[in-house]
Parts: C-alpha cells; structure tokens; sequence
C-alpha cells in the first residue's frame, strides 16, 4: 500500500457508534435501533478483554472499516487506554476514534449532552488535567462535524432519527458515486484491452484466437515483506502469458491512488495474502484483508492465503475460514531451494 495509509469502507451503510462513557449505553442502543430501522448497518466495540494496545486497534479498524462515525459526547471525558506507544497523548478512546474518522475522512455526526447537564466531570471528582482534555475535545468536534445537543432521552431520540436518515442519504451518494469511478475505470481498462486485442489481430497475432483477457491477481502484502512479495512476483512472471499480477508499486504519480486500487480489488479473480507477523499487526493490511474477504464471500473473487513468516493466523477469524496454502507451513523456514520450488508451484495454483 502506498505510504499514506487508505482503505475504503467495506461498504457504505456500515455506521460505527461510539460513546464517552459507559452512562451512555442506553443512548448508545438507541441510537444503533433507529440506524437500523433505516437500514444501516450499526457497528461498535463489545466487551472485550483485551490489553490497552488491543482496544486500540480493535477500534480503529472498525472506523476503518466504516463509512460513518456517530458519537455520543458527555460532560465527562472517557476511557483512556494507557499505552506508551499506541497512546503517547493519554487520548480517551472516543478521541482517539474521531482523529482516525477525520484522518480517513470519514462522515462524523456527533450527539453532545449539553453543558448545563448535571453528569459533568467535576461532579464525579475528574482531575482539572482530565476536565481540560474534554473542553478541547468537545471544540474539535464542533469545528470538525455536525453536532447536535441534547439533554434527555426525549430530546435524544428525535435527533437521532432526524441526523441518521439525512447520513444515510449521504452515504447513498457515496456509494453510488464510488460505484461510478469504479465502473469508469473498469470501462476504461475494457476498453484498452479490446483495442489492444484487435490491433494484435489485424497484425496476425495467433494467441488462442487473440482476445482472451488474462485473470488479475490482487497482491496484499506490507511494505516490511517486500523481499517476499517481490520474490513471488518474479516467480509469477514466468506464468505471465496466462495471468496479470498487481500491487501497489504499479501506482502511477499523479493519479487518484485509492480509487484505482478500490478499481483494481473490484476486477481482481484472485487475491493472494502475504502473512507475517507484521501483515497482522497493520491496521491497513488487516482492513484490506476485510474488504478482499468480503468479496470473496459474493463469489466474485478467491483468496490465496501464503504464510511467509511464523504468525498467528488462526486467531484471526477471516483467515481461518479460508484454505491457506500448505497447512500455514511458513515458506521462511524451508531452505533455500525448497522456497524456490514452492514458489514455482503456488506459482502454477494460482495461474491454473
């Protein structure tokens, strides 16, 4: 993937809920009851026993993979999760939430108790320190998105319904804007290829009659196993007159990089994962898997899981439920010739 991490939502009427603190949960469940009667798609983070780094990242991708966020803001300023490297600033999680929707350009629609409400932070005893964090909080979210206030659960409800339903018509219309590029594109490629395969006709080309397009294949690897992406692209290459390979260094300067790989996963038969223990722990890579997996389930695309280094890849669950090549045997721990030749024959499976 290009340096700049982008995934587009899985899909458009996936809306993640997120809330401040744990008062909020009946306002919570209201609000995901009236995404829901309109048909939207509600997400949000289940209990959980995870470490602080583990919530973190749990609850990123799901932003990630969402094409909305909906907080509920308070008078108190959340849970932080502590952790050195994922949390360096001490954000609550919410925050933390809102940067990543506002990073990825994610619709935002905020639900903010008002300031007069009794259930503020220095009634309950916070720390000045905590108080000022939720002031600054509370000012980004104004100045970064729609908000509306509220004081009860009667005022809640009607906004709720009023703010999903005009979301949901903007999501349609990303959607179908998204739909659009994507069907231009693929326009485009087709018509490329038809050129191409006429102008090898009328030259005398003799290649199976001269117009069958070649299988695409999607490759999805980190930048850190490069080496290993790379070692099986050139292996690929010897199978190059019955399949195209892709990945994100064909990337071309200047263009609309994360609409032409939303165009190249849409056309891709097949999508081979490359897995490691640092494929894992990319939110990116684990957001893409999602989206690719996704396609696979409609039947419009086949997985090609390769273990490259030792990982744990049964823990995670859209993995485990495809066949992964070999068992999971890692290709890192065979000797050199024997990588060689298994390559050589994930090469053939892929192309046959």
């Amino acid at each position: 993937m290009p340096n700049e991490e982008y995934f587009a939502p899985l899909d458009y009427d996936t809306v993640m809920v997120s809330r401040s603190f744990a008062d909020f949960e009946e306002y919570r469940a209201e609000l995901m009851k009236a995404g829901q009667l309109i048909g939207l798609k509600m997400a949000a983070l289940g209990p959980h026993r995870l470490m602080p780094a583990g919530v973190i990242e749990s609850s990123l991708n799901l932003v990630k993979s969402s094409a909305a966020l909906a907080a509920i803001i308070g008078n108190r300023y959340g849970y932080v999760p502590e952790d050195p490297i994922y949390n360096p600033d001490e954000l609550s999680l919410t925050e933390l939430e809102l940067n990543e929707a506002i990073r990825l350009k994610r619709s935002v629609l905020a639900f903010m108790m008002a300031d007069d409400n009794p259930l503020s932070g220095a009634m309950f005893g916070d720390e000045k320190k905590t108080i000022n964090k939720l002031e600054a909080f509370r000012s980004r979210i104004e100045a970064n998105s729609l908000v509306h206030v509220f004081k009860t659960m009667d005022e809640f409800r009607p906004l709720a319904a009023r703010a999903l339903h005009d979301l949901r018509r903007h999501l349609d219309a990303q959607a179908e804007a998204m739909r659009e590029s994507v069907e231009s594109v693929n326009a485009t490629a087709s018509s490329s290829a038809s050129l191409a395969a006429d102008d090898s006709t009328s030259q005398g080309s003799q290649v199976n009659g001269g117009s069958t397009a070649r299988p695409l294949v999607f490759i999805s690897a980190t930048h850190k196993d490069i080496e290993w992406r790379q070692l099986l692209e050139r292996t690929l290459d010897n199978y190059n007159q019955d399949i195209e390979w892709w990945d994100d260094s064909k990337l071309e300067p200047g263009i609309q990089w994360e609409t032409e790989i939303e165009a190249v996963m849409a056309r891709a038969q097949i999508a081979v994962l490359l897995l490691s223990p640092d494929y894992l722990d990319s939110r990116n890579a684990i957001a893409e898997m999602a989206r690719l997996r996704a396609q696979s389930k409609s039947g419009h695309l086949k997985l090609f899981p390769i273990v490259i280094r030792d990982c744990a890849w049964k823990d995670v669950p859209e993995i485990r439920a495809v066949q992964v090549w070999a068992n999971g045997s890692a290709l890192d721990n065979l000797a050199p010739r024997q990588r060689s030749d298994e390559l050589n024959r994930i090469a053939s499976s892929i192309s046959s």
